[in-house]
């Protein structure tokens, strides 16, 4: 019976050759959209688990670190050229045993750097005094792709030796290189995103298969019902409509993953995180292969054998018509299940859960195609008892008494609109959102980060600068906020709660007081102890010293706080004539 079906299949005229083609374009059509949604997918978490070499943490150098036998100084920050940010690394080794990063075989010399190839390309490109002359050596070679998270991306590591690395602010000595994945605080909603569209396209994946295999299925139940007619039994019609709809299936999955294959390289050009991925992640993996060519298949011959029931039943079941029972409510179920989702549980507490939003999607797309038939009964019921037209009552009775048949030829649309007006609405509602936080007071605030793992901060000096500059504006306000030193070594409070990772004056907090205020009794702390040779003490004073931003003593004491330093305090005549800031004026009346 197998052969035989695929003899009807293949050997039946120009009107089967026709349907099959058009079945194996909308199957193929569907697949390649799938598969290149899976291989974006792909490249997002393969660069999202690429060992995060930026993010190696090692301690300040000292005197001794000069003479160590091993490791490296590294001293890492960020460039920038026509609105690119360039990832630069100055590294001096410290003997034979120096850390090298991914990418490279070796570490440069003094006097040579290796680049990305996109910053190789922008270096012999630009004019040489804006770029090149920023990194002074010989171009030893090119960054492996081990390094880099994209094409796109512009690094560069510049050999230099200890004494010229150890003098730039922020150098640390690395050991060894770190090998974990960074932390992303944007990457759980590209998650969300990605498992949205997957869900969005699975279902009307599955609508346009099962669409599909039924093209001209009057005609082949016509003709399946005359097999029945010869002595064809229930079982050889199952098989032979399993067949004509799991081949055209098949070969249309075959055909979209040969689709897929030839618009690969734009896949992955496609810029989901602002930059684009290296193509050999953009694929889905053998498993997802198998999964769709399985799949796909399957599912067209459980539609072509839910469409041929009655011919199954009786062999006269197709010349006799007999009227299908009613949809019943019981289909609005997954519908009304997933709207229950999005009205509480996905949303709790005003953050997404992305494993329910995901099911809450797919409930509500369930349901839009099961509970399309009842609704559609329910309207053409009510039409044709407010209409006067005959024309009208017609129509309205037709779609009644054939709801199921009326819906399927837009289900398929009826799925695109709620995607379309689901995205159409997300997007603004997002917006709205974030410019509600706090009464909308903080909707004019540009958040600038310029320290992060990894990365040093600005010297102080620089810092002052910066913040003298930005408060110079007219109409601007600034709240520093500084980065703690000892992020390594910090540990969660007794009660759960996250460690601060950060210090802020409160004089300057003072002046946003929807982002909260210092508790009381925090601002100046001491620490005596008393010993033979006196008290010795440490004090701070968070706030700093000084309420004007102009003074070197604006910001001083609040950046010791969040370095876990002190200031030591002098008691003895002997710890006052050593402080090396002493002034003496003599005052006479």
């Amino acid at each position: 019976m197998i052969l035989l079906g695929l003899r009807l299949s293949l050997r039946s005229g120009r009107e089967t050759a026709a349907r099959l083609a058009l079945i194996v374009a909308g199957v193929a059509a569907g697949v390649g959209v799938l598969l290149a949604t899976l291989s974006l997918f792909n490249a997002f978490q393969a660069t999202g688990e690429r060992p995060c070499w930026e993010c190696t943490r090692g301690t300040a150098p000292s005197g001794w670190a000069l003479g160590a036998s091993g490791g490296a100084l590294w001293n890492l920050r960020e460039d920038f050229y026509a609105g690119r940010t360039i990832t630069r690394l100055d590294a001096a080794a410290l003997g034979d045993r120096a850390p090298v990063i991914p990418g490279l075989s070796r570490m440069p010399g003094p006097g040579q750097y290796y680049a990305s190839p996109a910053l190789a390309g922008l270096l012999d490109s630009a004019p040489r005094e804006q770029l090149a002359a920023r990194f002074p050596g010989a171009r030893a070679g090119l960054i492996g792709r081990a390094a880099l998270s994209g094409p796109d991306e512009l690094v560069i590591v510049v050999g230099g030796t200890p004494q010229q690395v150890a003098a730039m602010t922020g150098t640390r000595q690395v050991d060894a290189v770190a090998t974990e994945p960074a932390v992303d605080q944007s990457a759980d909603v590209y998650r969300f995103g990605f498992g949205i569209a997957a869900v969005g396209l699975i279902v009307p994946v599955l609508v346009l298969v099962g669409t599909a295999t039924r093209l001209a299925a009057a005609r082949r139940e016509t003709r399946f019902a005359a097999i029945r007619l010869v002595g064809a039994t229930s079982r050889q019609i199952n098989i032979l409509a399993a067949v004509d709809a799991a081949l055209g299936a098949l070969l249309g999955a075959l055909a979209g993953v040969v689709l897929f294959q030839l618009v690969r390289p734009v896949v992955a050009g496609i810029r989901i995180t602002g930059s684009r991925f290296f193509p050999e992640p953009a694929v889905p993996s053998p498993w997802q292969y198998a999964a769709v060519l399985a799949c796909v298949p399957l599912v067209a011959a459980g539609a072509a054998l839910w469409s041929l029931r009655r011919v199954r039943i009786s062999p006269l079941g197709v010349a006799r018509k007999a009227a299908p029972p009613p949809p019943r409510a019981w289909r609005a179920i997954p519908l009304l299940a997933g709207l229950g989702l999005f009205a509480g549980p996905a949303f709790k507490d005003g953050k997404p859960d992305t494993l329910l939003a995901n099911a809450g999607i797919a409930l509500v797309m369930v349901g839009l195609v099961l509970a399309g038939p009842w609704l559609t009964m329910l309207g053409a019921r009510l039409a044709a008892r407010l209409t006067r037209g005959a024309a009208t009552l017609l129509a309205a009775q037709r779609l009644a008494a054939d709801p199921k048949t009326a819906f399927r030829s837009v289900s398929g649309l009826v799925l695109a609109v709620f995607i379309g007006t689901a995205i159409a609405a997300l997007v603004p509602t997002v917006v709205a959102g974030q410019r509600a936080v706090a009464g909308g007071t903080l909707n004019d605030v540009l958040g600038a980060t310029l320290w992060r793992p990894g990365i040093a901060g600005l010297p102080p000096r620089a810092a002052a600068d910066l913040l003298a500059q930005v408060r110079a504006q007219p109409g601007v306000d600034v709240l520093p906020i500084y980065a703690r030193a000892d992020l390594e070594s910090l540990r969660p409070p007794p009660d759960g709660s996250p460690p601060a990772t950060s210090v802020v004056e409160c004089s300057d907090l003072a002046r946003f007081p929807v982002l909260g205020r210092c508790p009381e009794g925090s601002t100046f702390m001491m620490a005596v102890e008393l010993t033979p040779a006196g008290p010795r003490t440490r004090t701070i004073l968070t706030y700093s010293l000084s309420a004007d931003p102009s003074s070197p003593h604006h910001t001083d004491q609040t950046v010791l706080f969040s370095r876990g330093q002190w200031v030591t305090e002098r008691f003895t005549e002997a710890e006052i004539a050593a402080d090396p800031k002493l002034r003496t004026s003599t005052v006479s009346g």
